[in-house]
């Protein structure tokens, strides 16, 4: 994970919160002065892997 942030995104119900666009967002816009990539750690129960992990054109691994 060199050079990498580490973003948590938790979902309920099959949805993403709130709170996790808003952390994707920031990490986004950190890693792009870092010159880093984003991943995400996804949190909840069910087909999470179904859920895209994507804000504002960040994409996270």
């Amino acid at each position: 994970m060199a050079n990498s942030i580490l973003a948590v995104a938790k979902q309920t119900d099959g949805a993403l919160r709130k709170v996790s666009f808003e952390m994707l967002g920031e990490a986004g816009r950190l890693a792009e002065k870092m010159g880093a990539t984003v991943e995400a750690a996804l949190l909840g129960s069910g087909e999470v892997e179904k859920l895209p992990v994507s804000v504002g054109g960040v994409r996270a691994k």
